[in-house]
């Protein structure tokens, strides 16, 4: 089950670099992040599975980065900010948490030209709280 679950995810993350558009690249970040969240903690996973999520993660990332050049939009970067939270929310460790952070931050640096909507910035300010919310529970009280 495991590896089925991988292939599915690293397939998702290809048709999310496929995407043209806006509206492609929410939906298709949506369904992988929902289905992140759903189904991942009931796969047990080895690290080569572990690593080819890192791998895929981190090319979901750079294309996410790659429409900056010809013009992010907010919801773009709104599905960059949740698959931030997906990633944060599978940490296991206060260096995962780390890692996640410091990738975070240097993605908003490059989104924070972008102009929201009143309803984009409420929602990012609730993705960033169950972020914060991921994150302290790996963090050493």
């Amino acid at each position: 089950m495991a590896a089925r679950n991988v292939a599915w995810i690293e397939a998702k993350i290809a048709a999310q670099c496929a995407c043209r558009d806006p509206i492609c690249a929410v939906e298709t970040g949506d369904e992988l992040g929902e289905w992140i969240l759903a189904h991942l903690g009931d796969a047990r996973l080895d690290e080569a599975q572990r690593q080819r999520l890192r791998e895929g993660l981190a090319t979901f990332v750079a294309c996410l980065g790659s429409g900056l050049a010809s013009g992010v939009t907010a919801a773009q970067a709104m599905v960059a900010l949740r698959s931030f939270e997906t990633r944060m929310c599978a940490c296991t460790d206060a260096a995962c948490v780390e890692r996640t952070t410091e990738e975070m931050i240097a993605t908003a640096k490059k989104y924070e030209h972008i102009k929201a909507s009143e309803a984009e910035t409420t929602e990012a300010a609730a993705i960033i709280e169950r972020v914060t919310a991921c994150a302290a529970k790996m963090l050493p009280p």
